[in-house]
C-alpha cells in the first residue's frame, strides 16, 4: 500500500496542522488567523513563550492495512516536532501497526505528517523510528521525515507537486525552500511552512502545583450517509487548542512503573480532546515539560519530559 494519499484525506474532509500566523502585534493571545480566518485557539491569552511553542507540533495520520483484508484502520494524533525532521506522537496512535508487529500478521502501514499555515496546506510522508516497549508505559512513538518521497504542496488556487525538498539530509534542506515565485510575471515572496520541522524542543520537569498548558488538536466526525446506502464518519473539523491546566500529582512509585521503562507520569487537573493523544503539556516558559497519553473527566495523564528524552537518546535523535 502507497503512503496515505493527499486524495485520501480530501475524502475523509482536511485532516490538519497548525503553523500560527506569527502576529507579534497580536496582543490578545487567544486567537490566530490561518487559512480558515480567525480562529480562538485558547480559554485564556497565553504567555508569549507558550504561544510560540504550541505552534511547533503536527498532526500525524497513520493507515494500516493486514494484508487480505479490505478493512482500513485510520488514526490521528497529535505530534510535537522535537528535533530537526522528528516528531513523536503517542505509541497507541500506532496500536494497530504494533499490534501486527506482535502477532507477526503481514500489515501495510504509512504514516503523513499535515500542516496547514495562513495560506497553503502541505502533506508529507513520515518514517516510523522506534516505539516505545509493549507492556510498559512508555507510551511513545517516533517519525523521521521520510527520504526519497514526494512532498505535495498546495498554494492557493493551484495544486502542484514540489522537488523532493527531503531527500538524502532531508531535514536540513527545508532551508531551501524557495523564497519566491513568478506569477503572470510578478514575483511573490513565499513563506516557508517547512521551517517549523527545523525545530528543536526545549525540555524541562515539572512540580505539583504547576501551571501548564496543555496544547494539541481536535477532531470532529459527523456521520455521512453514502449513495449505497451505508454511513461513514467524515471529518468536518480538526483544529488547534490550548487548555489551561495543573500539575495535580507526579506519579512515580506505582507498580506499573517498576519495570524501569518510566520514571514519572504527571496527573493534570485539566481537560483535553480526541486526538490530543501526543500533544505538548506546556510550562509557563514554553518548554515540553510532558506529553498526552491518557485522561479521564477533568484529568490528563502525561509522559514526563526526562522520559521522553531518554527514549530520544535510546534512539539517537538527541544526544
Amino acid at each position: 500500500m502507497k503512503t496515505v494519499r493527499v486524495a485520501m484525506l480530501a475524502a475523509f474532509f482536511v485532516v490538519f496542522a497548525f503553523v500560527a500566523s506569527a502576529d507579534d502585534s497580536m496582543k490578545n493571545r487567544t486567537e490566530v488567523t490561518f487559512l480558515h480566518g480567525l480562529t480562538i485557539i485558547a480559554d485564556t491569552p497565553l504567555p508569549d513563550k507558550v504561544y510560540e511553542a504550541q505552534k511547533y507540533k503536527i498532526m500525524v495520520i497513520t493507515e494500516t492495512q493486514q494484508k487480505g483484508s479490505r478493512e482500513r484502520f485510520i488514526s490521528y494524533g497529535t505530534a510535537p516536532i522535537v528535533a530537526p525532521g522528528y516528531v513523536i506522537t503517542a505509541r497507541h496512535v500506532i496500536s494497530k501497526k504494533v499490534e501486527c508487529d506482535l502477532t507477526g500478521a503481514q500489515c501495510d502501514f504509512s504514516a503523513v505528517g499535515e500542516i496547514i499555515s495562513d495560506d497553503r496546506i502541505v502533506v508529507f510522508p513520515l518514517s516510523l523510528v522506534a516505539y516505545g516497549p509493549v507492556g510498559s508505559l512508555q507510551d511513545v512513538a517516533a517519525f523521521r521525515l521520510s527520504e526519497g518521497l514526494d512532498i505535495v504542496y498546495h498554494p492557493p488556487q493551484a495544486d502542484k507537486a514540489m522537488p523532493d525538498l527531503f531527500a538524502g539530509d532531508g531535514d536540513r534542506r527545508a532551508n531551501q525552500f524557495p523564497s519566491s515565485r513568478v506569477d503572470n510575471g510578478v514575483v511573490e515572496l513565499v513563506k516557508n511552512p517547512y521551517r517549523i520541522l527545523l525545530h528543536e524542543a526545549e525540555f524541562t520537569d515539572l512540580a505539583p502545583g504547576e501551571a501548564v498548558t496543555v496544547s494539541g488538536f481536535h477532531t470532529t466526525k459527523a456521520p455521512l450517509l453514502s449513495k449505497d446506502g451505508t454511513t461513514k464518519g467524515v471529518f468536518v473539523d480538526v483544529f488547534n487548542y490550548n487548555f489551561s491546566g495543573q500539575i495535580a500529582a507526579a506519579i512515580r512509585n506505582m507498580e506499573a512503573n517498576k519495570s524501569g521503562s518510566v520514571n514519572t507520569v504527571y496527573r493534570i487537573r485539566g481537560t483535553d480532546e480526541t486526538a490530543f493523544s501526543g500533544g505538548m503539556v506546556l510550562s509557563a516558559d514554553g518548554k515540553i515539560g510532558g506529553m498526552v497519553n491518557a485522561s479521564i473527566k477533568n484529568f490528563v495523564y502525561a509522559l514526563s519530559a526526562k522520559d521522553i528524552r531518554e527514549f530520544l537518546k535510546a534512539q539517537k535523535i538527541l544526544k
